[in-house]
């Protein structure tokens, strides 16, 4: 595992969990812990049954630390899942089974980056940024490492800040983040991956597209010799380098790698997750580049309803994916009416009109011609 080498480390982790299936509650929930623990990045669903499992098996057998250290990894792999009902149940057990013990800073640290994630996954940007820069000097007493992670946590939160200043101190942030991963684990490390991955959001973000690819390319390249083909830091690196492509004007590749990072997100999230609705939307945005608006249209819905389902009608996204879907309804209409498909283009222009703010401007029959953003 400190290696980087997660598909070994999984492998001696699950025959852990077999072996010691007889054993005492102590080694039992440390196995299963283990096994959560590594199994998490690979597929979360499976490593967060793992850690729910060692934090019962440790507070029913008194072994409130273990548990502590399961639940506060268990609400973090949770709140990466946008489970809030999970993330939250590990949150108070964490918290009681640290009160048993008597808690140490490690877990507080842990507690309130697991309280944080939860801020983000709602959109609370500046919460979220507060409760994790709270935890920054803690943890820099703790272990560089934690140190790193923590600002990792915050260079993520600006970059959803998004203005020009908060983008700046990210790229800063990850550099430190990333300056400390290497010196403690080496240059090829997954966690190195997933910076990099980062700091090219925070420069796409910045619109240094050349610099992106370098950092993605990077990412892709450490994560392709140590990950699982279906690893999660992989689909999403895919989905974040065809985003540069499209900007440098590779659409082939672009498209090629979003077919790639559905089919991941697809096998290991579902087709329900808000991550597995992400690709699509990217997909329907690069069918709208590329004129394709009947494909465009398709993969925005199914991001629309998704986004719906899954974190709520309010939610920025959905915002920003139906404003894009009313685009893809509106340019095909305007296809339409160039072809003289005068129904289809009313029917486009319709639909459009329903998602945005828009006006209409019909002929004197009353045949609806043209429809602009007002």
């Amino acid at each position: 595992r400190d290696a980087g080498r997660r598909g070994e480390a999984i492998e001696a982790a699950a025959f852990a969990v077999e072996a010691t299936q007889d054993a005492s509650p102590a080694l039992r929930a440390e196995a299963l812990y283990l096994h959560g623990q590594t199994l998490r990045s690979v597929d979360p669903f499976a490593g967060a049954a793992q850690l729910d499992a060692a934090m019962l098996v440790a507070t029913s057998s008194g072994h409130d630390r273990l548990a502590a250290e399961a639940g506060v990894l268990l609400a973090h792999t949770a709140a990466a899942m946008r489970s809030e009902v999970m993330a939250r149940r590990a949150i108070r057990a964490t918290e009681a089974a640290s009160q048993r013990y008597g808690g140490d800073p490690r877990i507080a640290v842990g507690l309130l980056g697991a309280r944080s994630e939860l801020a983000y996954n709602a959109a609370d940007y500046p919460l979220a940024l507060r409760l994790a820069t709270s935890s920054l000097a803690e943890a820099a007493t703790l272990d560089p490492g934690l140190r790193a992670r923590v600002l990792f946590s915050m260079a993520r939160t600006r970059i959803r800040i998004g203005t020009p200043e908060s983008l700046a101190q990210a790229v800063i942030e990850l550099g430190q983040c990333l300056q400390t991963e290497i010196e403690l684990y080496g240059p090829e490390h997954p966690g190195v991956a997933e910076t990099q991955l980062t700091l090219g959001d925070a420069l796409l973000a910045l619109k240094d597209f050349e610099s992106a690819k370098v950092r993605y390319t990077d990412a892709l390249r450490i994560l392709e010799l140590s990950a699982a083909p279906d690893d999660g830091s992989i689909a999403a690196l895919l989905n974040n380098l065809s985003l540069v492509d499209v900007e440098l004007g590779a659409y082939e590749q672009a498209q090629s790698r979003l077919v790639r990072s559905l089919e991941i997100r697809s096998r290991t999230l579902g087709d329900q997750h808000p991550d597995t609705a992400m690709v699509r939307e990217n997909l329907g945005n690069l069918a709208r580049e590329r004129g394709d608006f009947e494909g465009a249209v398709e993969h925005l819905q199914n991001a629309v309803t998704t986004y719906k389902v899954a974190l709520g009608p309010g939610h920025p996204w959905v915002q920003e994916t139906e404003a894009s879907l009313g685009l893809a309804w509106l340019e095909w209409g305007h296809a339409l009416h160039a072809e003289d498909d005068a129904a289809g283009a009313e029917r486009a222009y319709g639909h459009a009109a329903v998602l945005g703010d828009l006006q209409t401007q019909r002929d004197a029959t009353g045949q609806l011609l043209l429809t602009e953003p007002v």
